[in-house]
């Protein structure tokens, strides 16, 4: 594994990739498209449970999906940003953490306005409380629990990953692993301090950028069926025992079904890329657009399940995969027409690609 310095040499422009290439690593956008639909079918069963409307099936399948939604999320991201960390540490802060600084900060500020102003009264009460309560500035810091909390933690991961650049790989993954030890043992939220607990993730994101070239290499070989079915079988028979005795969201549990979760996700992109190519084109269209369907999905998502009616023949275990969906279409959509506006999806005066719209 190349060592990360933290004053690397000048790098040559990297040139655009092939067509070969990017259909090599369509996975990657299928992985996150993954995640993604993952999210906001969480956020859909949460504001279900806030509307007393649960499917407890629903709710069941989002628990088993603890140990893949972020683990993934933040593995596939510290991946993509492996090459941004070889560069000099002044872009790295630029780029990625003052960029994740304001966007956090931003549409916290914009959620707000949203709402807890403009749409406050629109659902039913259990839908208002979830929507309209609004961390204060210190609760944003210290608590972060809030839509936007990824946007820190990128944020926070970034910027402890570039201060531990300096230390061989061996040294980073293990302070990493320090670091999620709070976040195991609910230390954080046990002293007043969640934040704390959002390092849980980190070795996940720090992963991805120090085996950024072996996990490209090896990755392919997890979307063989030989090696898939076996992974997804033993995750999802684990997590049904660990659900049977009432254990699945100990986070010591995800932590360890993700070893399983994780490489099963993997090798399901990579499969669905190889091998039904109609279904991963639109799930790598959401895997290149995260960032402008993460910021707006809660608020598509709160419109479409105050103002859609349930037919009555169509039970909620299926209109909740439904309305995210169509959640995830409508920002989509609404990203393209907002991404004119330079300081929504990154750093006032930075260029489309700095900002990392796509690439979030």
């Amino acid at each position: 594994m190349p060592e990360i310095v933290s004053r690397p040499a000048a790098i040559p422009p990297v040139a655009p990739a092939s067509d070969q290439a990017r259909a090599r690593l369509g996975w990657i956008d299928t992985a996150r498209g993954l995640t993604m639909l993952m999210v906001v079918l969480l956020h859909a069963d949460i504001v279900a449970q806030a509307m007393e409307q649960q499917e407890l099936a629903v709710t069941l399948f989002n628990y088993l999906l603890f140990p893949l939604r972020m683990p993934m999320f933040f593995l596939v991201s510290g991946l993509l940003a492996a090459g941004l960390m070889r560069r000099p540490a002044g872009e790295v802060m630029r780029r990625r953490v003052l960029h994740y600084a304001w966007l956090y900060a931003l549409w916290s500020l914009l959620y707000a306005g949203i709402h807890a102003w403009a749409l406050r009264d629109l659902g039913p009460p259990g839908m208002q409380e979830y929507y309209n309560t609004i961390e204060g500035p210190v609760e944003a810091l210290l608590v972060t629990w809030n839509n936007t909390w990824f946007l820190y933690a990128l944020m926070l991961f970034f910027a402890v990953a570039l201060l531990l650049r300096p230390l061989p790989p061996a040294a980073q993954m293990a302070i990493a692993l320090a670091l999620a030890v709070p976040g195991v043992l609910e230390w954080g939220e046990a002293i007043g301090l969640p934040v704390l607990d959002r390092f849980y993730h980190f070795p996940y994101f720090l992963l991805g950028i120090l085996g950024s070239e072996r996990l490209r290499a090896a990755a392919p070989r997890l979307g063989q069926l030989r090696v898939l079915l076996p992974l997804l079988l033993c995750w999802l028979a684990l997590g049904a025992l660990a659900h049977m005795v009432r254990i699945l969201r100990d986070p010591a549990v995800v932590a360890s079904l993700s070893l399983l979760a994780v490489p099963a996700g993997l090798g399901l992109a990579i499969w669905l890329s190889r091998h039904l190519p109609p279904l991963a084109a639109p799930l790598q269209v959401v895997g290149r657009n995260t960032l402008a369907i993460y910021v707006l999905h809660t608020i598509t998502l709160r419109v479409l399940m105050a103002l859609v009616p349930q037919p009555e023949w169509l039970p909620g275990l299926i209109l909740l995969p439904v309305l995210t969906l169509l959640a995830v279409a409508v920002a989509l959509a609404l990203g393209r027409v907002l991404e004119r506006v330079p300081f929504l999806f990154g750093l006032p005066g930075a260029t489309r690609r700095t900002a990392g719209l796509a690439r979030a």
